[in-house]
């Protein structure tokens, strides 16, 4: 009998990736943090700045959509998904917001690998950004793996 291959599951990726920035990064962290009428999948303090990561499977548009929310509230933002090709005029896109895209690599000793650096947000509203510091800093959501 075939075994089938265990079909990713978002959820499990930002899991995942929480963990390993936990211990990595020895910083305030955080799983579904309220911005402006969404949800990040996962947001972080490291040197004063707010960071975010947006996770998808498949659907890279809409992670473009929501990352540009994030542009907002944080001072880097990253998009995470599965390695594949991206095309040209997707990179560009991402490169023109500022975005960042990382690859999640199940099983490899560092999950996720940068291939696109953030730049460093132009369109941060200091409220908003204070806020989500601020939600960050006080580890209102706690974290529970399934």
């Amino acid at each position: 009998m075939k075994l089938k291959a265990k079909k990713l599951k978002e959820f499990d990726i930002v899991a995942n990736v929480y963990d390993e920035l936990k211990k990595t990064l020895r910083t305030p962290i955080l799983l579904e943090v309220p911005m402006i009428g969404r949800v990040v999948d996962l947001a972080y303090l490291k040197n004063n700045r707010v960071f975010t990561i947006e996770f998808k499977i498949k659907d890279l548009n809409k992670a473009l959509k929501q990352a540009k929310d994030h542009l907002l509230g944080a001072d880097f933002v990253y998009i995470c998904v599965p390695p594949r090709k991206i095309p040209s005029e997707v990179r560009k896109l991402l490169q023109a917001e500022g975005i960042g895209l990382m690859f999640y690599v199940k099983g490899a000793k560092k999950s996720i690998k940068t291939v696109i650096r953030a730049k460093q947000s132009k369109e941060t509203w200091p409220v908003l950004r204070m806020d989500v510091m601020q939600y960050i800093k006080s580890g209102q959501k706690k974290y529970a793996k399934n």
